[in-house]
């Protein structure tokens, strides 16, 4: 492997990705940016202390974390880096594109002190405990490779200003149907199956796809979907979908996907 173009590459990348990111910013608050994305791709590590160490700045170490600490408190810094992201992503969308959205959850399994520690269903285990939700979404072709991260949000229900997870996950919706422009079809797997997220959608006017969960909390073997130019919910077997769904009538036809 040759290092140096690698290394080429990646400064290269990231100063492509300063550039979109620097008129967002004052000067202090840019070049905090680029120190921590640095920082944490050269510590391979996300620690304060760690950033600071590997910035190798002519200053303290102690000096130097303080003054990360100090900027991480900066208004609107993290609304201001989602906004980017999900606009750089967004012109990747067509309208056919899979936006997959993927509720998740962070388990802390030893802290018992960090800041709006909540409790969270591991949505591997089934097991409660302490950590924080999260929703990653990313950008893909039906049958491509590439995939393309939009968002990625970390939230506690400890935490002030909080009002549900289902604002949460409509939130992020949001952000990416901005920046897209309502292109592409949401695919949304766990935690999908449920009349606030279908209402959401449809009055957001956005095609999904949603895996759905029957009342025995089997999985259905069909996944349902929707289109903004439909007006009949259908299987993707093409089947009308059960009548336990409650019927939408605008009367648009559907679309097959």
């Amino acid at each position: 492997m040759n290092h140096s173009a690698a290394a080429f590459k990646t400064r290269e990348q990231l100063r492509g990705f300063l550039g979109e990111l620097s008129p967002q910013f004052s000067k202090p608050q840019g070049k905090f940016v680029g120190d921590m994305i640095y920082g944490i791709q050269a510590a391979q590590d996300v620690k304060l202390s760690e950033i600071a160490r590997a910035l190798d700045e002519p200053i303290s170490m102690k000096k130097a974390e303080d003054r990360l600490s100090r900027m991480l408190w900066g208004e609107g810094i993290d609304r201001k880096i989602s906004g980017v992201v999900a606009g750089l992503g967004a012109r990747h969308v067509r309208r056919d594109t899979l936006i997959v959205i993927d509720p998740s959850d962070i388990r802390k399994l030893y802290a018992e002190k960090m800041e709006y520690l909540a409790r969270v269903r591991d949505g591997s285990t089934g097991e409660i405990g302490n950590g924080y939700s999260a929703c990653l979404a990313l950008a893909c072709e039906s049958g491509g490779r590439r995939v393309t991260p939009l968002h990625m949000r970390l939230w506690s229900s400890e935490a002030d200003g909080f009002t549900s997870q289902n604002d949460e996950l409509l939130g992020v919706i949001d952000l990416i149907s901005a920046a897209a422009k309502k292109r592409g079809v949401y695919v949304i797997d766990r935690g999908g199956d449920g009349d606030w997220l279908f209402d959401g959608l449809d009055r957001r006017e956005l095609d999904y796809i949603v895996r759905l969960v029957g009342r025995s909390g089997r999985t259905s073997p069909c996944a349902w979907s929707w289109s903004k130019g439909s007006g009949t919910g259908r299987c993707c077997c093409s089947r009308r979908w059960p009548r336990r769904t409650r019927a939408r009538p605008c009367g648009r036809s559907s679309r097959a996907i």
